[in-house]
């Protein structure tokens, strides 16, 4: 059960109410309606596991026309992109803190995204931990099935063989295509769309990789 976020607990003067913004999934049965959660039928892209939210409120902020979907399962980085999403009145912005392969296989209507971002996910490099990674033989198909045709898997990853075995797991259990897959330079990125972690390893001058996956139309 995800844990409430109410305007009382950031204890800040907000633009917006966060119960507005804030998603509470209590007593649902299936499948959400994109168009009466955002009050619109714009086009919806989903971050899972979207930190403190650098990347996605910038989207929301530049892009009023689309709407976004932020999962993060850490209360405190979910208070930060409630407390900014109100600050700045993204009415195009939703929050949910949960676990993020649960909520798709939920309540994620099938070929409903228009994007899924998924950004430095932790690799659980421990053997006996591998079973709480993302990317598993039976989440990649469910990361598949949610995205509308012709709409992408984004993946950036700097734990380069976890990459590898995402690029094969997707590669072997699913249909997707593969348009690029490799070490990248994080500078072709502005700086704005970063997540917070990524700012960190561009000022480090670590590796990033990069996935990008077609869903065939």
């Amino acid at each position: 059960m995800a844990t409430r976020i109410t305007a009382k607990s950031l204890e800040k003067k907000l633009a917006l109410d966060p119960e507005t913004i804030n998603v509470e999934p209590e007593g649902w049965e299936g499948p959400i309606n994109w168009s009466e959660l955002f009050g619109n039928v714009n086009p919806v892209e989903l971050e899972l596991g979207a930190g403190k939210g650098r990347f996605i409120l910038e989207h929301a902020r530049r892009d009023p026309e689309r709407n976004y979907f932020a999962i993060e399962r850490a209360l405190k980085y979910c208070r930060v992109i409630l407390y900014r999403a109100c600050r700045d009145n993204l009415t195009n912005l939703r929050t949910y803190m949960h676990d993020g392969v649960e909520f798709l296989e939920k309540f994620c209507p099938d070929a409903s995204l228009d994007a899924l971002y998924i950004f430095y996910s932790d690799p659980w490099p421990k053997k006996r931990h591998r079973k709480r990674r993302v990317f598993q033989e039976h989440t990649v198909p469910i990361f598949e099935r949610k995205l509308k045709p012709g709409c992408k898997l984004i993946v950036k990853m700097d734990y380069e063989s976890y990459f590898w075995e995402i690029d094969a797991l997707l590669h072997e259990h699913t249909t997707l295509q593969i348009l690029e897959s490799g070490e990248i330079d994080p500078v072709r990125f502005e700086p704005a769309f970063r997540t917070n972690f990524e700012v960190k390893l561009c000022a480090q001058g670590a590796k990033v990789f990069y996935l990008e996956a077609l869903k065939k139309a």
